[in-house]
């Protein structure tokens, strides 16, 4: 890794808002590679640190089109400074152009782009093979874009006798077909797992999904570390390809079931996922809940939990 430092020497006020001197590091790089954070803001004499990270490990912020302004307009680039290096958001199959944009923007910050397809099984349970098709399609066209890393398809694999699972893995052949480069990641609620609290119908359904084709498999298995390892462990025997889990980066405010995890039990969790090699993709969701009517608190409007999501991916990367 390598370390760059920026220092503002000369500031000054002169009295007026108009007359203020300040330094703002718009993008930074080290022999062409991006650097975390890409951007800073000097408001007063000081010294801004900017990293090289060469660790393999990719960490990934799930932004919502709806917020994608939002992170965009900082002066400080939020997603490098809070460590991550990629981000997943909202595929748009019927405007090409729009999804081009939005990974310009991103690689011009040094970070790369995943494109979410499915929101969920909902989602999926409502795709009809025209829709399959415009995102082949839609995939061929934006394939050799620079920045982007691969395609996020959200299953929620409890849809027992429906045809959730077929359509899945329809969309996957469709999209893999366009493009061998790029991997589909499958998100899973890890309903795959032998827990027996989890019901047969929904544990046979989703195991269904570990051969639906996907490169990449990640799941939320919260911030106990015991639970995290096991969990990996057993899905290292079910699936053959990448593996990762989503860090706990959320919770709601009144509620035992999802109380906020501090830094220990986020960087502690996450390395315990970490039992081979194929382990190699971390991810929070979210930024912000796309519907801000619900108590869900995020790393977009939770100043502690942004703090604490901070220092433990600081602490998964000096120890990954």
């Amino acid at each position: 890794d390598h370390t760059v430092e920026v220092q503002f020497l000369n500031d000054a006020y002169g009295g007026t808002q108009q007359t203020d001197r300040n330094l703002y590091v718009l993008n930074a790089t080290y022999d062409g590679a991006p650097l975390t954070p890409s951007s800073a803001s000097l408001l007063s004499a000081g010294t801004a640190t900017f990293k090289r990270i060469t660790s393999t490990l990719r960490i990934s912020l799930w932004v919502y089109d709806v917020h994608l302004g939002e992170v965009l307009s900082d002066t400080v680039n939020k997603v490098a400074d809070l460590g991550f290096n990629a981000i997943i958001t909202d595929a748009h199959p019927s405007n090409v152009a729009q999804d081009k944009a939005t990974l310009a923007k991103f690689i011009a910050k040094g970070i790369g782009v995943y494109f979410l397809l499915t929101r969920g099984g909902p989602t999926i349970d409502a795709l009809t093979q025209a829709q399959i098709d415009a995102f082949a399609a839609w995939a061929t066209a934006i394939k050799n874009e620079n920045g982007l890393l691969g395609y996020f398809i959200s299953d929620e694999a409890d849809n027992v006798g429906g045809t959730r699972t077929t359509k899945y893995a329809s969309l996957v052949s469709a999209v893999n077909g366009a493009d061998s480069v790029h991997p589909t990641v499958m998100v899973s609620n890890g309903n795959w797992s032998s827990d027996p609290s989890i019901p047969s119908g929904w544990r046979t359904d989703a195991r269904t999904y570990l051969t639906a084709g996907d490169d990449t498999y990640l799941f939320s298995p919260g911030a106990d570390a015991v639970k995290v390892a096991s969990m990996m462990t057993e899905l290292a025997t079910l699936f053959a390809g990448g593996l990762g889990i989503f860090i706990a980066s959320w919770w709601v405010p009144n509620d035992s079931r999802f109380p906020m995890a501090t830094a220990q039990q986020i960087s502690t969790a996450a390395l315990a996922s970490k039992i081979n090699s194929r382990v190699r993709e971390l991810a929070a969701w979210s930024w912000r809940h796309y519907d801000d009517t619900l108590a869900v608190r995020c790393v977009g409007n939770d100043a502690t939990l942004y703090a604490r999501v901070k220092e433990a991916i600081a602490s998964i990367r000096a120890q990954w």
